[in-house]
């Protein structure tokens, strides 16, 4: 029965047992390798990538010139100061309504809110003018060495009797915050005595 195979045969034989071994061991040797090996250069290039995005990074950080950060930083600390001086600026204002020629009537002040990296307090305050008294009044609002962000305004009225409403913030580190039984120059009427 073995001698029924002519050569022809046994070479088909040898061939497809060939091919059949060339496609066993790439099915389960060389593909999965080959998977692998370009998984493992997709992270590579992934990760030359974030390499060259954290390179780029650091040349900006080192690009910083620390020194004139530290001038603008001793140039901004008037402008929103440790403490509150809640007081000092509200004596400030009045100050200048009065160099502007005009009483400052009333000023209600909000209670400290958290602004990060500061706290902030808003005051609201209406002025009355002339136009020149009231313009007097804002350019000095404006120049003030405090930071002051105007969260409202408005004017009306006539060029000879302007009324001015505006409601800005200030900042600071921190304000005290007194009770008006502490507030200097008061005395709590409730007080045990």
């Amino acid at each position: 029965m073995m001698s029924k195979l002519t050569t022809q045969h046994k070479w088909i034989l040898v061939l497809l047992v060939f091919v059949l071994v060339n496609a066993a061991v790439w099915m389960w040797g060389l593909a999965p390798a080959l998977k692998r090996v370009q998984a493992a250069h997709g992270e590579l290039d992934q990760t030359e990538q974030r390499r060259d995005r954290l390179q780029q990074q650091l040349e900006q950080l080192n690009a910083i010139d620390c020194e004139a950060l530290g001038e603008q930083q001793v140039l901004l600390n008037p402008r929103v100061p440790e403490q509150g001086l809640l007081r000092e600026f509200i004596h400030g204002l009045v100050d200048m309504a009065e160099v502007a020629g005009m009483p400052l009537p009333s000023v209600s002040i909000s209670l400290p809110t958290e602004v990060e990296p500061y706290d902030s307090v808003t005051l609201t305050t209406t002025v009355q003018g002339n136009y020149k008294q009231v313009k007097d009044f804002l350019i000095a609002l404006e120049e003030h060495e405090r930071l002051i962000l105007i969260r409202n305004y408005s004017i009306g009225g006539t060029a000879g009797d302007l009324s001015c409403t505006i409601s800005f913030s200030i900042f600071a580190e921190g304000f005290e915050q007194l009770t008006p039984n502490e507030a200097g120059g008061r005395t709590n009427p409730f007080e045990d005595r």
